[in-house]
């Protein structure tokens, strides 16, 4: 299943706001998260940020710092602007093995707005909510 929701200019309360109105179908603990992340990131609060990540994330899905990421972003990218577009993508996944249970597969992907163009983060997220592995 894919859902998306775009808007032409979303700054962090349009934001906030754009997430509490969005119908329930389009609402998860994920795109909560997703957006509760890029906020604490934005603000500068990232032991906040690296709250969300799962204990058993891999050490090469998500960024040894959080700071170090978002500084490499923003020094490439200019200031923090906006929330564009947000898009969830869900779905079932079997493990490698036969006898491998299937799980649940959630990935958002945020476009941010920066100074000098925009870039996707996508993050995905453990069955508990929790994000597993972060990518531009």
């Amino acid at each position: 299943m894919l859902l998306a929701c775009t808007s032409r200019i979303c700054p962090w309360g349009v934001a906030v706001l754009l997430l509490a109105s969005l119908p329930a179908c389009m609402r998860s603990p994920e795109t909560d998260t997703a957006f509760a992340f890029i906020r604490a990131m934005a603000e500068g609060d990232f032991p906040k940020a690296e709250s969300y990540f799962a204990e058993d994330a891999a050490s090469n899905d998500v960024p040894e710092s959080t700071q170090v990421f978002w500084n490499d972003l923003t020094g490439r990218m200019g200031a923090f602007k906006s929330i564009t577009t947000f898009m969830m993508i869900t779905g079932d996944i079997a493990g490698i093995h036969p006898e491998s249970a299937r799980h649940k597969m959630v990935t958002v992907s945020i476009t941010c707005q920066f100074e000098s163009g925009s870039a996707d983060i996508w993050m995905s997220f453990s069955e508990d909510g929790k994000v597993t592995s972060l990518y531009l």
